[in-house]
């Protein structure tokens, strides 16, 4: 499974996938950093602008033990 690699060599998981903010399943404590990207548009070049636009404010986070959602509205901490 790619998030236990992940998680072995201490990388950040970048993901769309909604299903990685389950907590219980995926205890962002046992990551170097876990951040969802919830962008309203999920075309190519949007997703990317989305990306580029909020990576500058994540990358000042420590996100280590931490999910960390992006969305429009706001960025939050969990």
């Amino acid at each position: 499974m790619i998030l236990e690699q992940v998680r072995i060599e201490g990388r950040i998981v970048l993901t769309m996938d909604k299903g990685i903010a389950d907590v219980r399943r995926f205890p962002p404590r046992r990551y170097a950093g876990i951040v969802l990207f919830r962008p309203t548009s999920t075309g190519r070049g949007a997703v990317l602008a989305f990306a580029r636009r909020h990576l500058p404010e994540i990358l000042r986070m420590d996100l280590a033990g931490w999910l960390v959602v992006v969305s429009e509205r706001a960025i939050r901490v969990r």
